[in-house]
């Protein structure tokens, strides 16, 4: 393992200057994001070719796909960004960042005011395997993993924008097929699961790990291989849709709690528990932070917790057609604090669209922000080195979620 990332950042130290990446000027913002499930097909197909896009090699260029920069600042700076041995409160916002450059690359490469769609995993608790992306033509099928080559290598993805047969080899091995597992031992936490995190935890310092754990942790076991290694989880482009589920329910959480009336100059600890004026880590080996994807409004440094705290300063998102927003909105009608969502952030299903029913899979009891529930150590590998997994803290020493 120490090997493997001693080889990348060597790899890195030669990596040449990257093509810019800039948001269309013509767009509106908010940019309103929506499910993946409420896109329509032309919606989709446009997402999905700014992906191919993004991951291909400019002609006659040395430059890496830009896609697979997103895959490496997220490789290096891995354990200032999660709670791998410590808590990391820069969770959040730091993926809220990687999300908001991700979806300006794709801007760019497509010329579109195209904007990340979200994976409304909660829906689909208890029937993982039938979840809106999980298609042949879109991200690829539950069946639409074969073995290639060695028996160690046997979740090689040959279907939708991943496909091996196409141009998705991944950055952790030298022309690697995108690998998955798909495990059922975990459900996703429900409607109602997310809904309680919400309601539970009115400061940030039990927010987070709250979100962090369980919830954000299952999907990426789930789905397994690269996306259970937490270096290297981009890989799969899967993680981006998942990442702005995560950033909903948090954006979701800091309206309900009122930071949505809250000055950026004004935050205070119960909005963030750390440190919110020291750059954030999104260093790239090679790669100067003046000509890097993650450098702050093209400044010289990249973001503090601060400036990308909130979803109306520099980062302006409103979550569309929302059905956790409308859940949230009816289960504190009758209470001392009733939700009433903040229109620049969340917008409600068409008046007439009854609220979701809460879910009722059981809910997992883990919030170990590196691990799903310990399974058995024959079935759970670390990540892509198929070493077994017994107790938390060896997952934890060996990179397992």
């Amino acid at each position: 393992m120490k090997w493997l990332l001693s080889t990348l950042l060597l790899a890195l130290a030669s990596v040449p200057l990257l093509p810019p990446i800039q948001a269309q000027t013509s767009c509106s913002t908010p940019r309103q994001r929506k499910a993946w499930s409420k896109l329509t097909p032309e919606e989709q197909s446009i997402f999905l070719d700014a992906v191919r896009a993004l991951k291909q090699l400019p002609a006659g260029s040395t430059n890496p796909p830009p896609y697979d920069v997103f895959v490496r600042a997220h490789a290096e700076n891995y354990l200032a960004s999660h709670s791998i041995q410590l808590l990391v409160e820069d969770f959040l916002p730091w993926h809220r960042w990687f999300l908001w450059q991700y979806e300006t690359a794709l801007q760019t490469v497509s010329g579109t005011c195209l904007t990340l769609p979200f994976w409304e995993w909660e829906l689909d608790s208890g029937n993982e395997d039938a979840s809106a992306p999980l298609m042949p033509s879109t991200f690829g099928s539950v069946s639409g993993i074969v073995q290639r080559g060695a028996p160690s290598v046997k979740g090689s993805v040959t279907e939708g924008v991943a496909n091996c047969d196409d141009i998705w080899q991944t950055t952790v091995f030298t022309n690697s097929c995108l690998q998955r597992a798909f495990s059922s031992r975990s459900s996703f936490t429900s409607q109602s699961g997310v809904i309680n995190r919400i309601l539970s935890n009115p400061d940030y310092a039990e927010f987070f790990p709250a979100l962090e754990g369980t919830p954000h942790a299952i999907p990426h076991n789930y789905v397994g291989r690269h996306m259970a290694d937490v270096r290297f989880s981009p890989d799969d482009p899967l993680f981006f849709l998942h990442h702005a589920n995560v950033d909903r329910i948090w954006a979701l959480w800091q309206d309900f709690v009122g930071h949505d009336s809250v000055l950026t100059t004004s935050l205070a600890n119960s909005e963030f528990s750390a440190d919110l004026d020291s750059p954030m880590a999104f260093s790239i080996s090679g790669i100067p932070v003046g000509e890097s994807y993650f450098a702050f409004d093209g400044g010289p440094d990249y973001p503090t917790p601060r400036q990308v705290l909130l979803n109306d300063d520099f980062i302006q998102v409103t979550y569309v057609e929302d059905t956790l927003a409308q859940l949230l909105v009816s289960v504190t009608d009758d209470t001392e604090n009733p939700y009433s969502p903040n229109p620049s952030w969340f917008t409600l299903p068409e008046s007439g669209t009854p609220a979701p029913e809460p879910t009722n899979a059981p809910e997992p009891t883990s919030t170990d922000p590196t691990s799903a529930p310990t399974p058995t150590p024959t079935t759970r590998t670390c990540g892509l080195n198929l070493e077994p997994c017994n107790e938390p803290s060896e997952c934890c020493s060996n990179n397992c979620r």
